[in-house]
C-alpha cells in the first residue's frame, strides 16, 4: 500500500528537482552528441545558472563553445578546470584543441603533450598534437614526423590522417639521412 502511495505522489508531484535538473544536463549531452550545438549550449548554460559548480557541465560548456568556434569563451570555461586539475588528461586535451583551433600552435602543444603523456591511449590527442607540430613547420614538423612514426607503431589498427603539409595526389616523403648520403 505504501508503494502505491509513493508512486501516486510521484506521479502527481513530478520527479524530485535533482532528477529533473539532471535530465536537463543529460539532454544537453544528447543534443551535443546529435550535433545540435546551439540547443546543447542553451541547455547546459541553463543548467549552470542553477549549478555553477558542476565541473562536468562547465567542461561541456567549454567543449561546446570550442566546437562552435568561440575559442575565447571556450578558454574561459576550460582554463580554470585545467588549473584546478592539472593531471586531468581530458581537460588538458580539450584546452589544447581549443588553443590549436584558435591558431596558437605553440600554446596548444603545452596542453596536448601533457594530455598525451597522461593518457597515451587517446588517439585523437596524438593526431591533434601531430597536426599542430606539422602546421608549425621547421623543427616542429620534424618532431611531428617522429611523433607520427611513434603513433603509427602504437596504433597499428588506426589510420593516421595525411600530414598537414601534404598536397592531395602528391606523395610526401620525409627526409631520410641515410638516403641523402647515398644519393649525394
Amino acid at each position: 500500500m505504501r508503494r502505491l502511495f509513493v508512486a501516486l505522489a510521484l506521479l502527481l508531484l513530478g520527479p524530485p528537482p535533482a532528477i529533473a535538473a539532471q535530465t536537463a544536463y543529460d539532454e544537453a549531452e544528447m543534443a551535443a552528441s546529435a550535433g545540435d550545438l546551439a540547443h546543447a549550449t542553451d541547455l547546459v548554460l541553463g543548467w549552470l545558472a542553477s549549478h555553477p559548480d558542476d565541473e562536468a557541465a562547465r567542461f561541456l560548456a567549454g567543449r561546446l563553445a570550442s566546437w562552435s568556434g568561440r575559442h575565447v569563451e571556450a578558454t574561459t570555461w576550460l582554463a580554470p578546470l585545467v588549473l584546478a586539475h592539472p593531471e586531468n588528461a581530458d581537460y588538458l586535451a580539450a584546452l589544447g584543441r581549443t588553443t590549436a583551433w584558435s591558431g596558437d600552435g605553440y600554446g596548444a602543444l603545452v596542453h596536448l603533450d601533457r594530455a598525451r603523456v597522461l593518457n597515451p591511449a587517446d588517439f585523437d590527442v596524438w593526431v591533434q598534437e601531430i597536426r599542430t607540430l606539422e602546421e608549425l613547420g621547421g623543427a616542429n614538423a620534424e618532431a611531428g614526423a617522429r611523433l607520427r612514426d611513434a603513433a603509427a607503431r602504437r596504433f597499428r589498427n588506426r589510420e593516421l590522417p595525411a600530414p598537414a603539409n601534404a598536397r592531395p595526389g602528391v606523395e610526401t616523403r620525409r627526409f631520410n639521412p641515410a638516403r641523402a648520403v647515398l644519393t649525394g
